[in-house]
């Protein structure tokens, strides 16, 4: 039996039928969701983290899915998904994938064309990006910002402006920080 074959069974409980009613069954499913988060801390200080990854990128994307069917008005599974989010991001930091585009392009998908959750922050993504992946995101904001059929949607206004303001504070140019804040001055 392999190191991950419990994690694997969890995430796999993490599948949700969007048929399903939207209170049905909400507390399993955010006690598995909390399963899988003490399970992948387990197998993390173990020494596990390139397993893992992968399992959590799972977890994530299945209850980011699920929130889209469900009600979360409770916020329980919106908690879960934000610590296994983070649990993912120090994944990676201690295994950092072999081409860092694939996970700027989860993270460009994610917060462009995604529902509005998860909640990436880039700051705990930086290590795993590595230089090649922040430009890599930052060549897919400039094209996004550049598409004029996009230019009117709120989630690629929002997206562009949200990953401009985490790149430049992440790159550690206070100069280009400021600049890039400046742009939108619309809340203290």
């Amino acid at each position: 039996m392999s190191e991950t074959a419990t994690l694997s069974g969890l995430v796999d409980g993490l599948r949700r039928d969007k048929r399903r009613g939207p209170y049905a069954s909400h507390r399993e499913y955010v006690h598995t969701a909390w399963a899988v988060h003490e399970e992948a801390g387990r197998l993390l200080d173990a020494g596990h983290a390139a397993l893992v990854a992968p399992e959590l990128r799972k977890a994530v994307e299945r209850i980011t899915t699920a929130l889209m069917y469900m009600d979360d008005s409770s916020g329980m599974a919106g908690d879960v998904l934000r610590e296994l989010t983070g649990m993912y991001a120090r994944t990676l930091t201690a295994a950092p994938p072999k081409n860092p585009k694939t996970l700027a392009n989860w993270i460009a998908k994610a917060l462009f064309d995604g529902p509005g959750w998860p909640d990436i922050r880039l700051a705990v993504f930086t290590a795993a990006l590595g230089d090649v992946g922040q430009a890599h995101l930052a060549d897919m904001v400039d094209t996004r910002a550049a598409d004029v059929a996009l230019k009117d949607s709120w989630g690629t206004v929002y997206g562009v402006r949200h990953l401009r303001e985490q790149l430049a504070e992440v790159s550690g140019d206070t100069d280009q920080y400021v600049a890039v804040l400046a742009k939108f001055l619309n809340r203290p």
